[in-house]
């Protein structure tokens, strides 16, 4: 295993997420926002980036060749667009909650990691903040495994 791969996972997982269900915008991996806000179900509009973030090398086994215990910090950037505050924020719940069912269905992601989790949730400091209409946050993931490269 390592990192790519996990990630590379992780987005399988959510792209896999996005096309079953109408609530949740397309998963890009790492692109600009500059990308088109999809229509969602409900009647806002959304986008989704899924940002590699950084690596945690929590630990280096030695013997018989190396062995490191990783910890992935991934980051899935979503934007919404509504016509009001309710809408905005139907919209996110609606998203944080599919996102973190799915992962809990499938928290080795297809055996690419030891351990797949959402961590956490980011609402403020975010570019869309102030911005009329707009509403973002940032699911903060922990994807856990081992791997014999540091990466």
């Amino acid at each position: 295993m390592n990192s790519d791969t996990a990630l590379t996972a992780l987005a399988a997982v959510l792209t896999t997420l996005a096309s079953a269900e109408t609530s949740i915008p397309s998963v890009h991996r790492n692109e600009p926002l500059e990308q088109m806000l999809e229509a969602l179900e409900g009647g806002a509009k959304g986008f989704a980036n899924l940002i590699d973030g950084d690596i945690r090398v929590d630990n280096t086994l030695i013997g018989g060749g190396s062995v490191y215990e990783l910890t992935l910090l991934p980051q899935l950037e979503v934007i919404v667009s509504g016509d009001t505050d309710a809408d905005r924020r139907a919209a996110l719940s609606a998203i944080v909650n599919a996102v973190a069912a799915a992962i809990d269905t499938d928290l080795t992601l297809s055996g690419a990691c030891e351990n797949c989790r959402v961590a956490g949730i980011q609402r403020s400091g975010l570019v869309t903040d102030g911005v009329p209409n707009l509403a973002g946050l940032i699911i903060a993931l922990e994807v856990e495994l081992t791997s014999d490269q540091p990466f």
